[in-house]
């Protein structure tokens, strides 16, 4: 399973020019599970609450809103990488099946908080995790963002 890159939501670029986001650790990033239904649209997708009837269910080792994970800053060769710690989910009880996975700022309360979203299996297919496993979402090595 290979996922695709992330694609920055264009109100995530919006909201950082005007200075909304505090990324340096005060905001939490989560990573939410989004089920097949949903179709990612970068422009007029502005906030979690109008994605979350696509989010996978509450329950069998998933919590609504996702897992929580650092945001960390990078400046290495002259680009700025704007990444987050590894999340964790583990399926207990049953499996997990979903299609997307979305970064968000659920600090924002609501309001223009959507950051990326990827493609959790590029061919596309739903993705299983069997009940009783790990699903470690690891943020692309290039990040997130990058700014040059």
């Amino acid at each position: 399973m290979a996922t695709d890159a992330w694609v920055v939501y264009d109100i995530f670029t919006e909201e950082i020019g005007k200075g909304n986001h505090s990324l340096d650790g005060d905001d939490v990033i989560k990573f939410a599970l989004l089920e097949v239904g949903y179709t990612p649209n970068k422009v007029t997708d502005v906030d979690f609450a109008v994605i979350d009837a696509d989010e996978f269910a509450n329950g069998d080792g998933y919590t609504s809103g996702g897992v929580a994970a650092a945001a960390t800053w990078d400046t290495a060769a002259s680009i700025l990488t704007f990444d987050a710690a590894d999340g964790t989910i583990t399926a207990a009880g049953d499996d997990l099946v979903f299609r997307y996975i979305v970064a968000w700022n659920s600090s924002k309360g609501g309001s223009n908080d959507l950051i990326a979203y990827c493609l959790a299996d590029n061919t596309p297919a739903d993705v299983t995790i069997l009940d009783g496993t790990p699903l470690v979402m690891i943020p692309h090595t290039d990040g997130i963002l990058t700014i040059p």
